[in-house]
């Protein structure tokens, strides 16, 4: 009895040990199936004015606002368009929702009183019972928001009037301090982590070369290389697979005036268009799928671009960052 006692409190120790890993262990969860998306309100012209934040690309492509009336809804489904529903409705202008990591929050962008853009999340640990909780309060606009593979914390972008540059910016998903990551020389939008939560991806804007790359950093801001070479278009709304390995986003071509989606090694290698004819952009794998935006739907496809299916009804208005 004693020899199968601790036989049972070994097994419970190391697999104990093995989940606390490093401090970030939410890699070694199994992702979420889950996604998230915005369904927007009638359209009309509330709120439709450019922001200083907006990339180049995203002025030139008329993603300058936003053509909701502030009826918006933010909307759970499957990677596979079952199991829709509605989280929460009657929100004011949102302009961006992404789950975390182990789908257990949502986080998104929506619009104060005074009409700049605040950090709020869901939980979502009781369906029938959700707020929305404020994080950030600064009279300035905070951008795509994403949680850390922990939940600790959330990252985003903001512009810095003092650098003329958007730039890398945590805040605990507690609220507080806002930090900023620095990037000289530099505008860096969507940032996201990579599942061990040690690296930072982002679409990095070069007003020297008017270039715009994906690129990656240490979490602390350190080390920062170059993941893709755009030339004349602008690589932009990175996302890391669930095993670190690649990284999908899409790429506004300047000689079509259209994105697709295309994924990348993360070291740079084996670049791949999986969307054509300007059919795709705002890339996000969700674990085994990847879920992208296309003509007001959000669609799905096989990483390797087959299977390419719409998962949302072509009556609605649904994308996770401004359509």
């Amino acid at each position: 009895m004693r020899t199968l006692l601790l036989g049972l409190f070994s097994l419970w120790l190391a697999v104990g040990l093995a989940a606390c890993g490093s401090g970030n262990h939410a890699a070694s969860l199994m992702p979420t199936s889950n996604v998230v998306f915005i369904r927007a309100g009638v359209a009309g012209s509330a709120g439709a004015q450019e922001r200083d934040h907006l990339s180049p690309r995203l002025r030139v492509f008329g993603h300058n606002g936003f053509d909701s009336t502030g009826n918006d809804s933010i909307v759970l489904m499957k990677n596979d368009g079952t199991g829709t529903t509605t989280l929460t409705n009657q929100l004011n202008i949102v302009g961006s929702v992404q789950l975390s990591w182990d789908g257990a929050k949502a986080v998104f962008m929506a619009e104060d009183n005074h009409t700049y853009l605040q950090i709020y999340y869901l939980d979502l640990s009781n369906l029938r019972k959700i707020k929305p909780v404020q994080v950030t309060t600064s009279p300035e606009d905070h951008v795509a928001p994403r949680f850390s593979p922990d939940n600790s914390t959330i990252i985003f972008y903001k512009f810095v009037p003092a650098q003329n540059l958007a730039q890398v910016f945590t805040v605990s998903a507690s609220g507080g301090l806002e930090s900023q990551i620095a990037t000289p020389n530099l505008a860096a939008y969507f940032p996201t982590y990579t599942p061990d939560g040690g690296k930072i991806v982002f679409a990095a804007y070069d007003p020297a070369s008017d270039s715009q790359t994906i690129r990656m950093m240490n979490a602390n801001g350190s080390r920062l290389t170059t993941i893709t070479h755009a030339g004349n278009d602008y690589d932009e709304m990175p996302s890391v697979s669930p095993d670190g390995k690649s990284v999908v986003f899409d790429r506004w071509s300047a000689a079509t005036t259209q994105a697709d989606v295309f994924a990348v090694g993360i070291n740079g290698s084996t670049l791949k268009q999986l969307t054509t004819g300007g059919s795709g952009w705002g890339p996000v794998w969700v674990n085994d799928r990847i879920v992208y935006c296309f003509d007001g739907k959000i669609w799905a496809m096989s990483p390797d671009g087959t299977g390419q299916i719409a998962l949302t009804p072509s009556d609605k208005n649904d994308y996770w960052f401004w359509d």
